[in-house]
């Protein structure tokens, strides 16, 4: 809203309607005051100065500022260059417009030239410098993070609850079902001038329900602190619950409270017991006396005293006091990736935090440090394999420089964005990227702090209560709530199925990934009349949100009847259904909720399709093969490459990941389905039902009971009888309804689970088939190698025969012909230096054998001495290369020689196919010619019959009629032709010159 637009705005308030100056804009109010406008304008003036104090306050939280001087800065510079470059603009604008060229705007914009001149003298004189905040606004941090309570109310009709809007100076503007307060206000202890709303007294003809929209345990015991207007209580693990005990301690006793909390090892003070999403409320229906210690015997199945001992069926049930009621179950729902990981990133930098304190305080009640210790450990670098960083420093600089005038920078640069620069390098692509333009940068940095700001509220409640005492409960991922000792679970988060297939390019709508969550639904239900729960919603502020819970859960009330709500109790019903159905109810519009059950289905069908394609092309080699081997007698050419089991295993992961998501879904249904159970089970006992009732019994005992007569009570002649329950007879047909519900809900899931898993046990039989059928590739390989031995080992057995047999004999036939003094007088050597000679080469011979083969250090030695330098002249001489192209390996020798022995096993076809095409041809050449023959007799026996005249005549009646001659002649033209082609063979010529003149 404009400020002069305001300022008129109060001046047209203040003067009369015969004021001419402001008679237009007078008449304009009136009309929106005529209309029922007045309110909607009010309304965006405030929502205006609203957002203008959620700035102020935005830059005042610490590292946010910093946020908004690159804001600032980003804006200044967008508004210079466009400054500077204003008159380039005009120039080429009125260019365009002098030549009639359109420029090349998508077909949507919709696009005027002339709008673009009158933006751009505008432009001429804009002020670069950005306008000064206003300094009468100044920081005002609101209390709880600026969070909202919602309240709704109801009171009694002749049918049922029926809405109701509750008066209140606290309560915002709205109507039933959307009347709010703020979370500071509903907690705050009431006072003379103030009356906190859960502390009023609420009447047997009045509900109300209040929702907290976050998981937070502060504020609950707040609220029951309130509800029973007392101070805020002790509910510590170490109090001990006793008569002196307050009523909120009572119901938030350890039993019903912090005892079901799991992973909270660490709730005694501010530390750290194991990952935060491990932290969650076991899932529970207990019902909660306030009179005695304990109440487990709603949660191990046994039946109160007035429920167990015998009684009269027909009797009238016991009178039962407003009970109160504590349910905790999980429900699923879903978030954007992009929120996900920032939420991650917060928890992440808070228990970093966190740990550095303790590591402070541990470090400062320690006396002495070892050295070792207090040693910083070198940065790891990306480039491991060198001694020197000379690389690494160099594309650290390049990186720097590159961004040194990127505003919009929020991280600073690490090894990966090296690393990146150095595959960059690798793959010859520009180490230099790409500046952004200003205005670019302008609107990055505006849709940043927009988006920071949307979830400002929430990363503040996050980064102050999640180690508190009592501590925050996050929203979790479907792995997180499954695997809770994992430390991180970003991978497995980035590897679901909903994230994969609502991935850009993968899903209709894909301006978001998405992923599932698992959030917490708490519920008390106190002395019969008043309903608070707690579950979260989305990370931010994400308005409007038609598949928010409590959203949806506000429409539905909106537009329930009265007679649908009889109790209390209906109305817990219809917020757990509510939480319940968020991936089941189809009657909401599609927005960016995901169609879970849609998308698991895809998925199984691709896996299925992929499946199918396997086992047709396995079956497909297998009978290619088997053709082979009849072919060519053997299974030694054939390739194996169709045993490969990557693919397979790869889609067995997949289908296996499929199935594992979907039993974590049914874990989370089983419990809803449980605590549902159980909270139907209660209903039942407070109406004076037995435990192994059926609902025939009740049934039958519920029609007796309005008919004495009946069961042969003559003393009692009213019939239709109605009978005071404390629960209503259509309050447990509602939770027997629901319960039906979530098992539907259940055996959907559990349907695309069997495909899932019957998927995985085809592919798991294809992996069973390929071995197999590898492990008989492998035993005939075997056979082979063993009968190829059997032969080796004859052969050798054969030289072992001749060389012992010759072995002596030449042994002494050398020594004896040696030349030595004493054999034969040779005066060169004598003996004993040929024997000197001989055996000292012979040892030194086997020393270095043996060394080689059995000693490490002397192959190293060979390595670096020998090898090394081999290598290094035959690449740097390329002689290698040449070694690779000429020379090559026996595989492709044997390829050759088997497609050399197919062309050999081929001549006959090939001989065959040659004479069939030579018979051809030669019967063509043959047809030709004897066509010719034909025709060139034709001529000869026409120009013989009927002289040259008539021929001329025949062929004009030829040209015009296209016919060929008759069969008459062509008969008697070959008979004269095959008897008289010597003599006449000059008339012959003439003939076929003719022809061709004809032709031509």
């Amino acid at each position: 809203m404009d400020d002069e637009f305001k300022r008129q705005l109060q001046v047209a308030d203040h003067k009369g309607p015969d004021d001419n100056d402001v008679g237009e804009f007078q008449h304009m109010l009136k009309e929106m005051r005529e209309s029922n406008k007045g309110k909607k304008l009010e309304r965006v003036i405030h929502e205006e100065e609203r957002i203008k104090q959620t700035r102020v306050n935005f830059a005042s939280y610490p590292g946010k500022r910093q946020m908004m001087e690159r804001l600032k800065a980003a804006k200044v510079a967008w508004k210079e260059e466009v400054k500077e470059k204003r008159e380039e603009y005009v120039k080429r604008v009125k260019k365009q417009q002098q030549v009639g060229q359109q420029p090349k705007y998508p077909k949507r914009w919709c696009r005027d030239q002339k709008l673009d001149l009158e933006l751009l003298e505008r432009v001429k004189d804009w002020n670069v410098e950005d306008e000064l905040e206003d300094d009468t606004i100044k920081p005002k941090p609101e209390t709880e993070y600026g969070f909202k309570a919602c309240a709704i109310y109801f009171k009694k009709s002749d049918d049922g609850w029926q809405p109701d809007t509750h008066n209140h100076p606290k309560f915002k503007d709205g109507k039933f079902p959307n009347q709010k307060i703020s979370v500071h206000d509903l907690i705050q202890p009431s006072s003379d001038a103030y009356t906190n709303p859960l502390s009023e007294p609420c009447g047997e003809d009045r509900l109300r329900y209040f929702h907290f929209p976050s998981n937070n345990m502060r504020w609950i015991e707040e609220a029951m602190a309130r509800y029973y207007d007392e101070d805020s209580g002790n509910h510590s693990d170490t109090q001990v619950p006793s008569k002196k005990s307050s009523k909120a301690e009572k119901l938030l006793s350890r039993e019903y409270w912090r005892g079901q909390l799991h992973g909270g090892a660490g709730i005694a003070g501010n530390s750290i017991a194991g990952p935060v999403h491990a932290r969650h409320m076991r899932s529970r229906c207990s019902l909660i006396p306030l009179a005695t210690s304990s109440g487990a015997w709603t949660q191990r199945g046994r039946t109160p005293k007035a429920a167990s001992a015998p009684r009269n069926p027909l009797a009238q049930p016991p009178k039962f006091k407003a009970k109160n009621f504590a349910i905790f179950l999980p429900y699923l729902h879903w978030e954007t990736n992009s929120r996900r990981a920032k939420m991650a990133q917060v928890i992440k930098e808070v228990t970093k935090e966190l740990q550095a304190e303790e590591a402070q305080e541990e470090k400062r009640s320690t006396t002495t440090i070892p050295r070792e210790e207090t040693q910083e450990k070198p940065e790891r670098g990306c480039l491991l394999w060198r001694k020197d960083r000379r690389a690494e420093e160099k594309l650290k600089k390049e990186i720097e420089a590159d961004d040194k005038g990127d505003q919009t920078g929020t991280e600073k640069k690490g090894m990966f964005d090296v690393a990146t620069k150095w595959k960059s390098a690798k793959n010859g692509k520009n180490l230099v990227r790409k500046k952004r333009c200003k205005l670019g940068t302008y609107l990055l940095a505006l849709a940043q702090v927009a988006d920071a700001m949307d979830y400002e509220a929430d990363e503040r409640l996050l980064r102050e209560n999640l180690h508190g005492n009592p501590p925050l409960h996050i929203r979790r991922t479907l792995d997180q709530s499954y695997f809770l000792t994992l430390e991180d679970t970003s991978v497995r988060d980035k590897d679901q199925v909903v994230y994969r297939e609502t991935r850009e390019g993968r899903s209709f709508h894909t301006r978001n990934t998405r992923v599932v969550m698992v959030d917490q639904l708490w519920l008390w239900i106190l002395d019969g009349n008043t309903i608070i729960t707690s579950f979260p919603r989305r990370w931010g502020r994400n308005k409007p949100d038609p598949s928010g819970v409590h959203k949806s859960l506000r429409e539905r009330l909106e537009s329930t009847p009265e007679e649908e709500i009889q109790s209390v109790y209906d109305l817990a019903l219809i917020i757990i259904d509510q939480c319940s159905r968020v991936f089941f109810d189809r009657t909401k519009p599609l927005d960016q909720r995901p169609e879970v059950m849609d998308l698991f289905a895809s998925a199984i069908g691709t896996v299925t399709e992929h499946t199918t394609i396997a086992y047709e092309s396995f079956w497909r080699n297998m009978e290619i093969r088997s053709m082979k081997i009849a072919q060519n007698g053997t299974n030694g050419s054939a390739k194996h490459s169709y045993l490969d089991i990557n693919p397979e295993g790869t889609l067995l992961r997949e289908s296996q990941d499929v199935a594992e998501e979907l039993q974590i879904m049914l874990k989370i249904y089983n419990q809803q389905l449980h605590v549902v159970r159980d909270f139907r089970k209660i209903l039942g006992h407070m109406n004076g039902e037995s435990k192994n009732e059926t609902d025939e019994v009740r049934t039958l005992i519920k029609l007796l009971r309005q008919n004495p007569s009946l069961a042969g009570d003559r003393s009692k002649t009213t019939l239709h009888q109605e009978v005071a329950l404390p629960v209503p007879e259509s309050t447990i047909q509602e939770a027997n309804d629901l319960l039906e519900l979530i098992r539907n809900r259940k055996s959907e899931i559990q349907d695309l689970e069997e495909a899932a898993l019957q998927r995985t046990q085809q592919l798991q039989g294809l992996l069973s088939l390929k071995q197999q059928q590898a492990s008989i590739i492998e035993a005939k390989a075997a056979l082979a190698r063993a009968d190829e031995s059997v032969k080796q080992g004859r052969a050798i057995m054969a030289f072992t025969i001749v060389t012992i047999f010759f072995l002596p004999l030449g042994f002494i036939a050398a020594f004896f012909g040696m030349n030595n003094e004493q054999i034969n007088q040779s005066s060169w050597m004598t003996l004993n230096q040929q024997m000197k000679w001989m055996f000292s080469v012979s040892t030194a011979v086997i020393v270095v054998s043996i060394s080689i083969a059995f000693s490490p250090w002397t192959r190293a030695t060979l390595t670096a001495f020998v090898k090394i330098p081999i290598i290094f002249v035959l690449e740097y001489t390329g002689l290698r290369a040449l070694w690779k192209y000429y020379i090559v390996g026996h595989g492709y020798f044997e390829e050759k020689n088997r497609e050399r022995i197919d062309w050999i096993h081929g001549h006959r076809k090939r001989k065959e196919g040659k004479e069939a095409a030579a018979k051809k041809k030669a019967m063509e050449e043959y047809e030709s010619v004897v066509g010719k023959d034909q025709r060139a007799t034709f001529k000869l026996v026409d120009s013989f019959l009927h002289g040259e005249k008539e021929a001329k005549e025949t062929k004009a009646k030829q040209r015009v009629s296209g016919k060929r001659p008759s069969l008459n002649f062509v008969n008697v033209g070959r008979r004269l032709g095959n008897g008289a082609l010597k003599e006449e063979r000059e008339d012959i010529e003439k003939g076929h010159t003719t022809i061709v003149e004809d032709e031509g």
